[in-house]
């Protein structure tokens, strides 16, 4: 709860809450005048941030416009910024447009104003990055006026992903952000002039239509409109609009950014011209006093961030079990405690570091580690151990939450690094093996692994290392037995059972993995992870609605996307359609939009939910746009090529289909056989359809996947069907 005073100012009374931060009215009791004061959310924000956070404010504060809400004051408080702007009375655009379209005249001559700020804005290099109708407020003399001008970037929000999760809770809602948003945002693109050109396009069409150019019943479904298609010109729905702002609207919302207008300069004088041309000269803004800037002594230039930092990427989600890749790193659990009255010691520090990444789930765990690791290297730039551990987290992070190749690199140089500095020490020999895992050079992996083992017997990373290696080559009995190893040293590491349990999984043997996912689950009850794989394995054998419990225990505990995730799978193949589309449009929320795992279900679920064919077709583009760069990557990846073909095969696109079937039954596993069958099925090659089912039971695959999928309705009338099942 806020209390009665922040520094000089008294405090009224709240607002509201937006997207980054509390607004409360207030009172200068200095300077004796009103004001509003904007609290940004920025709790946690690491300590290396912080100049990077007062540059962004600086650059604020120097916007002087009279169609921006002035910055009259910075405070920074703890870790929060405080922003004091002049407090204007009268409502925003996105109340006035709940009484339909603006009258053309004074949109267009809103329109230019707007336009006119935001040009003035971004010559001096200021992104606004959150343009919508609640982001402009109208005063008593009908001037619009932009706020929470590049508050998205001041709140460490630069990211779409992170944009939508700052949406959440706020009195616009979730939807009214994504109907803004450029594609090269919903893509993993940042925040420029362009994605601003492509919002205000949005907003100019909505004060004219009086109703959004993308909107439709789920985030989803408005994301998907974006991405995939065009809205009504604005002609048709009123043939009196001038052509010229058709096409102006038109080319601020071209779907790439190279067909838009060339700047805000470029739009403020088209519309200036328009205007000219609509009966009338257009009723330019009257100069205002601007109020006095009262710098405070914490806007002094700042230094460049330490070059350790590392920017933080987009996150990126992954189904039942994580990639070969994945690591997670264990400490000893009688961590050093933090004294209130001294610094923690290194060692306490390091200890922490690596704690974060040994809480898989736990939200922020990775910026956790880096950010301690980081501290660590500020006191002691030249410390092994935490550069090792540095290392380690952001292999992590390229694993977990994006494959970005600078995030790689910097993660390759710290290994490196660590084991210059000290090569006898187990930590750098594990972190040097990530390194060479990544670089392809197993053999090196393989040794650098051993060296650690034999510097400290079972070490915890080491034999996860070697077990991981041994799965990525395929070497599942050496891996099962490494992690059985690492099971008897350290039972309470979870990430064995884990890793076992995947084994077993894959294997089809879902008895067994049911087990030990039933022991992660009693080892780390809050874990998200542990729930979802352990309904996969009571589903795979036949028990979906123990399946959905488990699911929906693990929602009570903490809703995560996994969970979302295997509840839609659950509830397609028990034919409950549009609930199941209902889940994976709450997943693409939960997931950030970038996996095209659930795109390709969330179409699934749309292709079969009555009069939701374009939506359907529209999610597959989706799934295999974000395919493309990962089967670029590794062209002949069994999985991915088994769904690229099945999305393509559900798109009619059968050359595209069977391109893509060829390498993905080069090494098949039951999951890739079933999804041959189900794109034969659709291609009409029944022989080789009930073939692959065949190979696809005997190999383990659940017998009640097929009897529910369905693709497969017409298959299972066949007599050859029914033999098949009582031939196993």
């Amino acid at each position: 709860m806020l209390t009665q005073t922040l520094g000089k100012y008294r405090i009224e009374r709240t607002i509201g809450s937006g997207s980054y931060g509390t607004v409360v009215e207030a009172t200068d009791c200095v300077l004796n005048r009103p004001v509003a004061l904007k609290i940004l959310r920025s709790a946690g924000m690491p300590a290396d941030l912080l100049k990077n956070h007062l540059r962004e404010a600086r650059a604020l504060a120097r916007l002087r416009h009279p169609n921006i809400v002035a910055i009259f004051d910075l405070e920074q408080d703890g870790d929060r910024t405080v922003l004091a702007m002049e407090h204007i009375d009268g409502e925003t655009l996105a109340a006035r447009l709940r009484h339909g379209p603006i009258p053309f005249a004074n949109a267009l001559e809103m329109a230019w104003q707007l336009a006119d700020a935001l040009a003035a804005a971004h010559q001096q290099g200021v992104i606004h990055a959150d343009i919508k109708p609640g982001n402009v407020i109208i005063d008593q003399q009908a001037r619009p006026l932009l706020v929470d001008f590049g508050l998205a970037r001041l709140s460490c929000v630069e990211d779409a992903q992170d944009t939508l999760a700052s949406a959440r809770g706020t009195t616009e809602g979730l939807q009214g952000t994504i109907s803004y948003m450029a594609p090269e945002l919903f893509m993993g693109g940042k925040p420029d002039a362009g994605t601003d050109m492509f919002a205000f396009g949005a907003l100019i069409y909505e004060m004219v239509a009086g109703r959004r150019a993308f909107d439709a019943g789920s985030e989803g479904a408005t994301m998907q409109r974006i991405l995939n298609s065009r809205p009504e010109r604005l002609s048709l729905l009123n043939p009196e609009i001038p052509a010229t702002l058709c096409n102006l609207v038109d080319a601020m919302l071209a779907t790439s950014p190279t067909g838009r207008p060339a700047s805000m300069d470029t739009v403020r004088e088209t519309l200036g011209r328009i205007a000219s041309g609509a009966g009338g000269a257009l009723v330019l803004p009257l100069p205002r006093p601007l109020p006095p800037l009262a710098v405070a002594a914490a806007m002094a230039p700042a230094d460049d961030p330490p070059a350790r930092y590392w920017p933080r990427p987009l996150a990126v989600g992954l189904l039942i079990a994580a990639p070969v890749a994945l690591f997670m790193l264990a400490w000893g659990q009688d961590m050093i405690p933090w004294r209130i009255e001294a610094a923690p010691s290194l060692q306490a520090q390091i200890g922490q570091g690596v704690n974060y990444l040994y809480h898989l789930d736990d939200k922020g765990a990775i910026d956790g580690a880096i950010n301690t690791f980081q501290s660590v290297l500020t006191r002691d730039p030249r410390n092994a151990a935490a550069t090792a551990g540095l290392s380690l987290a952001l292999f992590r992070r390229y694993t977990e939450e994006e494959a970005n190749p600078k995030t790689l690199n910097q993660a390759d140089a710290e290994a490196r690094l660590a084991l210059s500095l000290d090569n006898q020490l187990a930590l750098t020999r594990i972190a040097v093996a990530w390194a060479e895992t990544y670089a392809n050079n197993k053999e090196a992996a393989y040794q650098h692994f051993q060296t650690a083992l034999t510097l400290e017997q079972d070490n915890v990373l080491a034999l996860e290392g070697l077990g991981l290696l041994y799965q990525g080559d395929d070497r599942q009995d050496e891996a099962i037995a490494i992690y059985q190893r690492g099971i008897e040293k350290h039972p309470q590491y979870r990430v064995f059972y884990y890793q076992l349990g995947r084994i077993y999984f894959q294997r089809a043997e879902y008895s067994q993995a049911e087990q030990v996912f039933a022991k992660c689950v009693e080892l780390a009850p809050d874990s998200a992870l542990g729930y979802a794989n352990l309904s996969a394995a009571q589903h795979m054998q036949g028990r979906t609605a123990d399946a959905v419990l488990t699911i929906q225990q693990g929602l009570r505990i903490r809703p995560h996307w996994m969970l979302y995730n295997n509840l839609g799978t659950y509830l397609y193949f028990l034919g409950e359609y549009p609930r199941a589309a209902q889940a994976f449009e709450r997943l693409t929320q939960e997931d950030n939009g970038n996996n095209y795992l659930t795109w390709g279900n969330l179409a699934d679920a749309y292709r079969w939910s009555t009069g939701q064919e374009k939506e359907s077709q529209s999610a597959y583009r989706m799934a295999l746009r974000l395919l493309a760069p990962l089967l670029k990557d590794e062209p002949d990846n069994p999985r991915r090529n088994s769904k690229a073909a099945l999305y393509h095969a559900k798109l009619g696109e059968s050359a595209e289909a069977l391109a893509a079937l060829a390498p993905a039954l080069a090494k098949p596993t039951p999951e890739i056989l079933f999804d041959a069958v189900v794109t034969s099925e659709i291609l009409g090659q029944r022989d080789q359809a009930l073939d692959l089912l065949g190979q696809a039971l005997k190999a383990g695959y659940a017998p009640q996947e097929a009897a529910r999928d369905p693709e497969l309705a017409s298959l299972r009338q066949d007599p050859r069907y029914s033999l098949l099942l009582t031939s196993l």
